[in-house]
């Protein structure tokens, strides 16, 4: 009666002391989680739906009626402030600010003949100390099943030579999800534009669509996106490129630690929209991030990344005899952050990053070295 009457509290008082009596009665331990739930105390009520979970093996109908509260719980679990800040500072060295290559020389084909053609020295890669700062800025809003989230964001990094390759990146977003039985069906729309030593570069739009379920403590995701790549100065660059998507995270304990493991891989279609050198596209992307808490205050990160990309065409005839070119980047990143102050966290970060191609014009190669700190409001 207090059950129906939405006395939660009260409801929930008197199923503690029925389980008590009769601890095998598997509907009053699912009358105690609903109730419990409903009263706001949602991290007992997931206790509860585990317990009747793995005690009882419940039917289909009850095990869809826990997941919807168990959606309902991670929905509760977001942070109660709907609007959250993030403000980043960092100092660092880059050994390769000017994107510069490694060759001194290209080789130049020419009627079957080939030329080794030396680098202008300007071209070479150059080192050079840069300060960053990022400021973002994130609204969502919880209803019963669904999610609204809407962002921006602004970053500028300034090297202190190398003028020339000084960047900023502004952002803004928008997403939508909206929880199921079977899982969370998801939107975004990420709008981005780049520029290089205050000229704009680059305007990116990216529209996206996924389904997400979780299996056990993992959490898996297939999702598709058009990205829609628009260069202000350089037309022959833009692209449309369609993407497919496989991710997947994992939470696991090692010697009393909670370690998560998140992987991504995509292949996309790079599809150009006017006359490109190399013409269209295969793209390949593949993403490896382990985080491994230290203490409660200090967790560190490491990352892989890889990416390849395959042209459809020659890409010159004067480069290898018009091969096809193929890019593979790969990247190596650890990163140790420390809790210092409530919200403020210290960061350092190292990563390597590499280009490799069958034509030598694009091998590059570079280290970052960052020191930073990050303060959340």
């Amino acid at each position: 009666m207090q059950l129906k009457q939405k006395d939660y509290v009260a409801a929930a008082n008197m199923f503690e002391r029925a389980v008590l009596i009769d601890h095998d009665n598997a509907g009053a331990w699912m009358d105690l989680a609903i109730a419990t739930f409903e009263s706001g105390n949602v991290i007992s009520a997931q206790s509860y739906f585990e317990y009747i979970e793995t005690k009882f093996q419940p039917p289909a109908a009850i095990r869809k009626l826990i997941d919807a509260y168990k959606k309902r719980i991670e929905l509760k679990s977001y942070s109660p402030k709907p609007w959250q800040a993030l403000a980043e500072f960092q100092v660092g060295h880059d050994s390769n600010a000017n994107s510069g290559l490694q060759s001194s020389a290209i080789p130049i084909t020419f009627g079957g003949e080939t030329v080794n053609l030396p680098l202008d020295l300007s071209l070479k890669a150059r080192a050079d100390q840069f300060i960053q700062a990022a400021v973002s800025g994130n609204y969502r809003y919880a209803g019963e099943n669904y999610l609204i989230e809407v962002g921006a964001g602004a970053k500028n990094r300034t090297y202190q030579q190398e003028k020339a390759f000084s960047s900023t990146e502004l952002s803004a977003n928008a997403g939508w999800q909206f929880w199921t039985s079977q899982g969370i069906i998801a939107t975004g729309l990420y709008i981005d534009h780049s520029q290089l030593s205050g000229q704009s570069l680059l305007n990116n739009l990216r529209l996206n669509a996924a389904w997400d379920r979780q299996w056990k403590t993992c959490r898996y995701d297939l999702g598709s996106e058009l990205e829609l790549r628009r260069y202000l100065a350089l037309q022959p660059l833009n692209a449309n490129i369609v993407w497919m998507q496989l991710a997947g995270a994992c939470h696991a304990e090692l010697i009393d630690r909670d370690i998560q493991v998140s992987m991504i891989t995509r292949f996309g279609i790079d599809d150009a929209t006017g006359i490109r050198a190399g013409g269209n596209s295969q793209r390949k992307e593949w993403m490896l991030q382990l985080s491994v808490p230290i203490s409660n205050k200090i967790n560190s990160q490491i990352s892989v990344n890889f990416s390849s990309t395959l042209d459809a065409k020659g890409y010159s005839d004067l480069l290898e005899n018009n091969a096809r070119r193929n890019l593979t980047r790969k990247s190596y990143g650890w990163q140790f952050s420390a809790l210092v102050y409530p919200n403020v966290n210290v960061l350092f970060k190292i990563e390597k990053n590499l280009i490799q191609s069958n034509l030598s014009l694009f091998n590059q190669s570079g280290q970052l070295v960052n020191l930073g700190l990050k303060v959340g409001f």
